[in-house]
């Protein structure tokens, strides 16, 4: 796939998550836009995201890169992969933190009787 075509297919994806996130409890979320170097998308605070639409996963390389945006910006890390054969964006992966995850659950895990 050329430059031009992988860049679009990715700006796409990214497009895609933060309409999804407005339309589920983040309104200001868009696309941060060409030329910035840190996350993929604006209003999604508490979460630093990146976005990514790619036919081969580097999914250790992707969460270097966002946890270091994160880190730079204060905000917890988000990885939105895009699945094969899932146009849906809410059928996209999410990669979080163990201990971010449990923060989570926490807060909505069924009680032990």
């Amino acid at each position: 796939m050329s430059g031009k075509m992988s860049r679009d297919k990715g700006a796409k994806w990214e497009r895609e998550i933060a309409s999804h996130m407005a339309a589920h409890g983040w309104p200001n979320a868009k696309r941060r836009g060409i030329g910035f170097e840190d996350h993929d998308l604006i209003g999604t605070h508490p979460y630093s995201v990146e976005c990514k639409n790619q036919a081969r996963w580097s999914v250790p390389a992707w969460w270097r890169q966002t946890e270091e945006q994160a880190e730079a910006t204060g905000a917890t890390p988000l990885l939105v992969m895009k699945r094969p054969g899932f146009s849906d964006p809410g059928q996209g992966l999410a990669v979080i933190k163990f201990s971010h995850f449990c923060e989570l659950a926490g807060t909505c895990a069924p009680q032990s009787p």
